[in-house]
């Protein structure tokens, strides 16, 4: 990670911060993606707080739960 924080010219905990964003469902990605994502959920609380990397434990713990 440093040798990829060192090219983007970032920290190894930034890059370490986002590339759990990669584990993210796919379907509550192209949700984010069309604006359809709880109000609540931003991208400070995903890199902060994390998520599960179950996806089905992913819709109910960011607030899709109820959605759609």
């Amino acid at each position: 990670m440093a040798d990829i924080a060192r090219r983007q010219s970032c920290t190894p905990r930034y890059i370490a911060q986002r590339i759990q964003l990669a584990f993210l469902s796919p379907v509550i990605t192209s949700a984010i993606l069309a604006g359809q994502q709880p109000p609540e959920l931003t991208l400070t609380d995903l890199v902060a707080k994390g998520f599960p990397a179950d996806w089905d434990h992913q819709w109910r713990v960011l607030g899709f739960a109820g959605q759609g």
